[in-house]
């Protein structure tokens, strides 16, 4: 067996793929394979095989090469490009994806962009740390061929543990030669600075989204408005083209500036999620509290974030829930009503039944849910190009969740068993897929050791006291801060449900990310 792949037409024994590198980008490089599959990705006959053309893909300027193409290599820049991933995925043609400078969550990302139509095999270049591990990992993650890239001399003992880690003798090598790796180190600096230094790896956090060309408030994004670029910047995260692509600019963008969520108009709703079972306080969701019950207060609160553009009940399709639609008819919201266990079906349902962009998770059980802490959790959400937010430091029962409907969507597709998600939010909590972020209120807000959720008997002693000393009828809520205050000057209530314990939560939160495919 011949270890290396020359740009050369030799002959060769048991390599899946040669390749002719030429200087020029803009020329196809010439598959000719020995009788031998790329590891079964791109299936020919046996005996002479015509001429292949595999093409390079940089950027969207070489996507008029690809059509020409019987195959494409993406990589570089192009890799974290999800929007030129889906122009390529629409071609329907077999495809190498470099993943080598990629996280999971990219990866994810890349193919969810790409679609099912086109045939994916991962490459991976060796001289990245971890190569052989990584690509092991992805390989059985994903179900997909696996490659690797050769740059230059390479350890014997670390080709012998590649080949292994396919499984088979055949496999795939490309030898990518110095003059490619001065075009990738000129078009991704920020990506190969070190140049074939095994350090950088843990410093990529990938491109940015750049405005393109200028646009109007109000003139919708499309693709042509937008760019990934290598930049040296602190943002983190990257908005997420499923949810900013066909949405109205918030105000005037100029070329060239990052796109945040903030820019763009994204309607932003409120998902009650409550029903009338509840093992440990039957029907506590119309449990009288003060003035009104518990659902009331729910709503009346949520009402008054000036980030929610739409407040949902999103319940049940139980005969016992019917009570809390006829709650919702009188204080004037929506209804949803879906599957009691599959909780995402059911917000992903209410979603486009309302057209919900972002959804912020509030449970029935929270009487005292603060607006302001609706309104900085979502505002910290959108700032951050977060997939999903969550807040730490609030009392038991005031925090709120806020995550991206295309996010649930994602979760979704990738979950093994989504019939048992009453706890929906747990899939989400998954920062090697998700752009998760992290809201903590202000010191005087910051109370994590109080109790002010409605679970128990002993919770609705505590909250029912909390209404009947600050509950004003006729004016504006109290707030979570004066709750606090409140509990905090009579800490003999507050003891009351102090060993409060959360429920515990069993479901299968796996994800199969061959469901991609």
């Amino acid at each position: 067996m011949k270890r290396w792949l020359f740009p050369d037409d030799i002959e060769v024994d048991s390599l899946a793929l040669l390749v002719d590198l030429s200087e020029s980008e803009r020329v196809p490089h010439v598959l000719r394979p020995p009788g031998v599959s790329l590891a079964g990705f791109i299936d020919a006959p046996p005996g002479d095989l015509p001429a292949r053309r595999i093409t390079r893909v940089h950027r969207r300027d070489d996507l008029p090469f690809a059509e020409e193409a019987d195959a494409l290599k993406v990589s570089g820049m192009a890799a974290f490009d999800l929007l030129l991933l889906r122009e390529i995925g629409k071609l329907g043609k077999p495809l190498c994806l470099d993943v080598s400078y990629l996280s999971l969550k990219d990866i994810v990302r890349a193919l969810q962009s790409i679609g099912p139509e086109s045939p994916v095999c991962l490459l991976h270049a060796l001289d990245v740390v971890g190569a052989v591990k990584r690509m092991c990992a992805f390989g059985g993650r994903f179900e997909l061929p696996i490659g690797y890239i050769v740059r230059g001399p390479t350890d014997d003992a670390l080709l012998e543990r590649a080949v292994a880690s396919m499984g088979a003798q055949d496999f795939t090598l490309l030898q990518i030669t110095p003059s490619l790796i001065d075009h990738i180190v000129a078009y991704v600096p920020s990506l190969l600075a070190d140049h074939l230094s095994l350090r950088y790896e843990a410093r990529i956090r990938g491109p940015v989204v750049v405005v393109a060309r200028s646009l109007k408030a109000g003139e919708t994004l499309t693709m042509k408005h937008l760019r990934y670029e290598a930049r040296q910047t602190r943002v983190v995260y990257r908005p997420s083209p499923e949810v900013v692509l066909g949405k109205p600019a918030r105000r005037d963008l100029e070329a060239g500036e990052l796109l945040c969520l903030t820019d763009v108009r994204l309607h932003v709703a409120g998902m009650i999620q409550v029903r009338m079972r509840s093992s440990r306080l039957p029907g506590k969701a119309l449990m009288p509290l003060g003035s009104q019950s518990a659902l009331e207060h729910v709503i009346d609160r949520a009402k008054l974030a000036e980030t929610l553009d739409s407040v949902i009940i999103c319940t049940t399709d139980r005969p016992e829930d019917a009570e809390l639609v006829q709650t919702g008819e009188r204080k004037g919201v929506p209804t949803f009503r879906g599957s009691e266990m599959n909780v995402i079906k059911r917000f992903l349902d209410a979603a486009e039944e309302h057209g919900a962009d972002v959804m912020v998770r509030i449970t029935g059980d929270s009487p005292l849910v603060d607006p302001r802490n609706i309104d900085e959790a979502v505002r910290h959400h959108l700032e951050t190009n977060a997939d999903y937010t969550y807040c730490v430091g609030l009392p038991v029962g005031t925090a709120v969740e806020v995550f991206n409907t295309a996010a649930l969507r994602l979760a979704y597709r990738l979950s093994e068993d989504p019939d048992v998600s009453e706890d929906l939010t747990l899939y989400l909590r998954r920062p090697e897929v998700f752009n998760v972020s992290r809201w903590e209120p202000p010191r005087e807000r910051h109370a994590p050791e109080l109790v002010m959720a409605l679970n128990r008997p002993e919770d609705a002693e505590v909250i029912r006291a909390i209404f009947e000393a600050l509950e004003k009828p006729g004016e504006p809520p109290f707030s979570a801060e004066e709750a606090i205050q409140w509990l905090r000057a009579h800490p003999e209530i507050a003891a009351i449900n102090s060993d409060y314990i959360p429920k515990p939560t069993v479901c299968n939160t796996r994800f199969v990310y061959s469901n991609l495919r």
